[in-house]
């Protein structure tokens, strides 16, 4: 796990190993019709009953969602895009309401680099191949696309590098990988950063050039905070 190939910033590092139990993930990103259902089914844009009562799911947005008098319903021709302006505490009230997971970011890395090979990118380690493969920077003219339009990586996996940011389970440590290092290997490991409420997002977005869409590339924001660039996908 981290930077295998070389080029990435010092959080990435050093690479280590670690051992994980065995897990299923979403194929895709979870798409506006799958989150306007579940607001509806929920009955609530924040949180109800847990200890993250009151925080915000998610926001409205021109590529997103739209809240009517009848209910949430996806932005007309976007049912399929991925689910956007989402919060951290969104996409896990949305995991454990349906018995999901959000992905540990080692969950997230290993999957994402089509079961832990030597991958730079979702599907291949050859930049000018990465357009067969990812919305990003260089092709998406801005703005997020359907799930599934691109190439999926080996184990069948879709758009884990571009298109939308996901939320992992961990919170942010910009120190975890040094930590593990230290005592590889570590099994089903979880990132328990200073800060709680900082939560690790993967596989960058439409608008993110070549370095931000890598396999190792970890990032972390506040759990709060919602943009057309953040989504996620599911584990259990």
């Amino acid at each position: 796990m981290g930077d295998i190939r070389g080029g990435g910033l010092f959080w990435e590092k050093p690479v280590h190993e670690v051992e994980l139990d065995r897990f299923e993930i979403s194929a895709y990103e979870i798409t506006n019709h799958q989150y306007a259902a579940f607001l509806n089914e929920y009955g609530s844009d924040s949180v109800k009953d847990s200890k993250y009562s009151g925080q915000k799911l998610v926001e409205p947005h021109e590529w997103g969602l739209r809240k009517t008098e009848d209910g949430w319903i996806p932005q007309p021709g976007y049912e399929q895009y991925p689910v956007v302006m989402v919060t951290w505490y969104g996409a896990y009230e949305f995991c454990r309401f349906y018995g999901y997971q959000l992905p540990t970011e080692a969950q997230w890395e290993y999957a994402a680099r089509s079961g832990g090979k030597r991958q730079q990118w979702a599907g291949t380690s050859d930049s000018l191949q990465l357009d067969q493969y990812a919305w990003f920077d260089k092709n998406s003219d801005g703005k997020t696309h359907p799930v599934g339009q691109k190439k999926p990586n080996a184990l069948g996996l879709y758009d884990m590098s571009g298109n939308v940011w996901e939320w992992c389970l961990d919170s942010w440590d910009v120190h975890a990988f040094r930590t593990r290092a230290d005592n590889a290997p570590v099994k089903n490991p979880v990132a328990a950063g200073k800060n709680a409420n900082v939560h690790i997002l993967r596989g960058g977005a439409y608008d993110n050039n070549v370095r931000w869409v890598r396999t190792a590339y970890r990032y972390g924001l506040n759990a709060n905070l919602k943009y057309a660039n953040f989504g996620f996908r599911v584990v259990r």
